[in-house]
């Protein structure tokens, strides 16, 4: 094990725990822990140790001690992941409630409607729809994104002196029932097709779709400014077409990188 070895080079350099331990930067408990096999160095340690007592990594760490290490730092590294994007998905939760109703209030104090019937509703829908791109699993998801109701509460209370009663309970469900949807469905398709068909099948319909939309939003915007009978401005079909093609683009180029870091996955040699 690697706190026997640990323990051999020290005595064999005529080292205490405490003035190893000061070599290292570490307390003389850490030394302790490492020597009984009650806690493993890190890599930057295990450098330390091995460049102290000159030797190399293989001879300090053995097969079994090579492979549990490994698999510590995997986990690390997917731990520190999911937290990253767990504090992400909480600012920009937080940020899409304060932000669209504070600036969209300010310019428009009669835009109630729009912000709470429409605005809102459809930014939580893309985000649930986006947020399967994250590796981090359901329990961040819903954890994160209910923390983030706090500060928007908080926001309306103090700054915006608004009820906001039950709206972003609503959104929040909203939000949490689109993720899981989608992540259904993603995981339904991977079962029926390789992530690699997948990946690309979703990559050109989301090409396809945002080329429909261009096409379609231009011919509605000519029709309408030629239009002399026509009351409605030509930028109503941008507003329109965007509120319709919106979704169905932001799932196709959602489902088309989940597909992609799926095939990387899965392609990657082990």
């Amino acid at each position: 094990m690697i706190g026997d070895k640990i323990k051999s080079l020290r005595v064999q350099h005529q080292l205490t725990q405490e003035q190893l331990g000061e070599k290292l930067f570490v307390t003389r408990n850490a030394i302790s822990k490492w020597e009984t096999n009650k806690g493993t160095p890190n890599i930057e340690s295990l450098k330390q140790l091995a460049s102290l007592f000159n030797v190399s990594l293989d001879d300090l760490l053995g097969q079994d001690d090579l492979v549990t290490m490994t698999l510590l730092t995997h986990q690390r590294m997917i731990i520190n992941t999911n937290l990253i994007q767990a504090i992400v998905l909480f600012i920009t939760f937080a940020a899409i409630g304060i932000l669209i109703p504070y600036y969209a209030f300010n310019m428009d104090p009669t835009s109630g409607i729009a912000v709470f019937v429409i605005l809102l509703p459809l930014s939580y829908v893309l985000l649930g729809i986006m947020s399967i791109i994250m590796s981090a699993p359901w329990p961040f998801v819903i954890l994160s994104s209910a923390l983030a109701l706090i500060p928007v509460y908080v926001f309306f209370d103090t700054v915006m002196v608004t009820i906001l009663g039950y709206w972003m309970i609503i959104y929040w469900v909203l939000f949490i029932g689109t993720h899981l949807l989608v992540q259904a469905l993603a995981k339904k398709g991977g079962g029926l097709m390789s992530p690699s068909r997948l990946k690309h099948l979703f990559f050109w319909m989301s090409i396809g779709l945002s080329v429909l939309y261009v096409i379609h939003t231009t011919h509605e915007a000519v029709s309408l400014y030629q239009c002399e009978f026509c009351s409605a401005p030509w930028y109503t079909a941008v507003v329109i077409n965007t509120l319709l093609y919106l979704i169905p683009v932001t799932l196709s180029y959602a489902l088309f990188l989940y597909y992609r870091n799926k095939s990387r996955h899965t392609s990657r040699p082990e």
